[in-house]
This record gives structure tokens, C-alpha cells and sequence, in this order.
């Protein structure tokens, strides 16, 4: 993608794709809640409750409303409709994720918009107090709207137990892990061997004993896991050069791309990450953009340009 954009305008296809995307899930979701179905017959609940195409709506928009709500707010060279158009799907997009009900999306979004906020206005020298209470508060107000959901702490119990297990895992292979494809079985073995004493819930009751999870629900303890220390230390090495290339981002549509770092990270924490599927392909397909943007000098600082 680098390549073909040093030939070809591909950021234009790229960010097209976002935005033909949440107008696409819109319609869909829209149409299963208003008929039971989506455009093409599937019903209303794989949308509903984290199920199939709602948990990979939820995965996109944590990226993508973030992205264009940052955007539209710093790029002044975009006409008024434009930049209205742009701050209005990125709307759009909360609530296409609020109505997935994943608190871990959630809070990723919220903290890659105001993450992405301060550290466009602390670069751009434009930290005015007034700009600064306003993302507080609307960090705020989505801190309240997550603990309106009345969380339950018996899935962080289920997780409690995987990371044990994970860390398990990775203490029996710590330099090299067991290898990503390996990872299903070598977990299995783990849990099953009763090194691991399962997490009983002092609230239910019920005893957490998951021995086939798709993944550890935790970016670092998957990376040590499967690919050890020397594994972990590569993906630092790579997120820190990805973070060197998005702090530069200061214009046009590549300052959008400052809540990439923040997402990864938050919701690398307890939920998906880059060895799950779906995930993968938005994980990459943001990381495009920012190699595409990296070498766009519209993008960058004066100095940097």
C-alpha cells in the first residue's frame, strides 16, 4: 500500500472505505431493528448482544468514529458541509457502537478521541482551558453512560482466569512462546493440567474454568504467549515506530489518525487483539493509512514537510 501510493492517490479509496462502511452497517443495523432482517437476510440477532456482525460493527467503530470526529474538528481547510458531513458519520458511528453494548469498544473509543484531542493541542500549541473542560466532559459523561450499564464483574472473573493460564503458557516457553498457531492448544493443555485453580465468583458462586477461549482477551499476554520476550520486544520496537510516524500528523486527514495509539492500547488491554481475525484486517487497514499518510507531506508539520 506504501508503494502503490507513492503512484496513486490510495488514501482517497482508504478513507471512502470508512466512510461507504458506516453508512452501510447504519442501513444494515437500521434495517434488522425496523424488520427483523438486514439487507441480505440475516436476522436481528447478530446484531444484538455481541454477536457476529454487531461485535465486527462495534471493532470498526471504535477505530473509525474517533478517527473522523478528530478530523473534522482540526482540519480547517475543509469546507463547512465537508467538514459537517465528516463530523456527522463520525456521530453516527457512537452510536452504531453504543448499540453494540461493548464496554471495552467504548471506552477505547472515548480515550482514543480525547487522547487524540490533547495531543493535537498540546503539538499545535492551542491548549486553551475552555477546549480542554469541554473533552473532560464529554470524557465524563461517557464514564457515567458505561457505569449506567451496571457492569458485572463475573466476566472479568472468566478473563482472570484465561490471563493466569496465558501467563502460564508463556512461562513454559518464555523466549520464543509456543507459536501463534499453537497457541488454542497449548492454552487447552495448560487449563486442563490443574496448574491453574479456577476462579470462583464470591458473588454466584460459579467456578471460571474456560479451557478453549479464541484468544487471551489481553494484546501483551497473547504476544508473550505465542511469540515470547523477543516476540513482545519486536511489536514494541514496531508500535513505538508507528507512534513516531502519527505524532507528526498535524494536518488534513492524517491528524485523525492520532487515536490509533490510544485504541490499540485500551483495548488491547481486556479485549480484542491483533491475532483475532476480523480485528487484524482494521488493525491494517488503519496502519495503511498511517504509512500512506507518513508520506503525504499535506499531512505532516511544516518542519517535517
Amino acid at each position: 500500500m506504501v508503494d502503490v501510493s507513492t503512484r496513486m492517490p490510495v488514501h482517497r479509496y482508504l478513507i471512502g472505505g470508512i466512510l461507504v462502511g458506516i453508512v452501510y452497517a447504519g442501513l444494515n443495523l437500521l434495517s434488522a431493528y425496523l424488520i427483523g432482517f438486514d439487507f441480505i437476510g440475516k436476522p436481528l440477532t447478530r446484531y444484538v448482544e455481541k454477536m457476529k456482525e454487531g461485535v465486527k460493527i462495534g471493532a470498526f467503530c471504535t477505530y473509525a468514529a474517533p478517527f473522523l470526529l478528530i478530523w473534522g474538528a482540526f482540519d480547517r481547510k475543509l469546507e463547512t458541509h465537508k467538514r459537517s458531513g465528516i463530523i456527522g458519520l463520525g456521530c453516527i458511528a457512537i452510536v452504531l457502537l453504543i448499540l453494540t453494548k461493548s464496554r471495552t469498544a467504548f471506552l477505547a473509543a472515548m480515550m482514543g478521541t480525547v487522547g487524540g484531542f490533547l495531543g493535537l493541542l498540546i503539538v499545535k500549541k492551542k491548549m486553551k482551558i475552555r477546549t480542554v473542560l469541554a473533552i473532560f466532559i464529554i470524557a465524563g459523561l461517557g464514564g457515567w453512560w458505561v457505569l449506567s450499564m451496571q457492569p458485572s464483574l463475573e466476566s472479568m472473573y472468566d478473563r482472570l482466569f484465561i490471563w493466569k493460564t496465558s501467563f502460564q503458557v508463556w512461562l513454559h516457553n518464555p523466549v520464543f512462546g509456543v507459536g501463534i498457531s499453537s497457541f488454542n492448544d497449548a492454552y487447552r493443555q495448560m487449563a486442563e493440567s490443574g496448574i491453574v485453580t479456577p476462579i470462583v465468583s464470591p458473588v454466584s458462586g460459579e467456578i471460571y474454568h474456560s479451557v478453549d477461549p479464541r484468544h487471551a482477551h489481553n494484546m501483551f499476554l497473547q504476544l508473550l504467549a505465542c511469540n515470547g520476550v523477543l516476540g513482545l520486544a519486536a511489536f514494541g520496537w514496531f508500535f513505538w515506530t508507528v507512534v513516531k510516524m502519527v505524532r507528526n500528523f498535524v494536518n488534513s486527514w492524517c491528524a485523525g489518525l492520532w487515536c490509533w495509539p490510544f485504541i490499540c492500547l485500551v483495548i488491547g488491554l481486556t479485549g480484542w487483539n491483533i491475532y483475532d481475525p476480523f480485528y487484524t484486517t482494521i488493525v491494517f487497514y488503519f496502519l495503511a493509512l498511517i504509512c500512506v499518510g507518513a508520506n503525504l507531506p499535506a499531512g505532516r508539520s511544516e518542519a517535517k514537510a
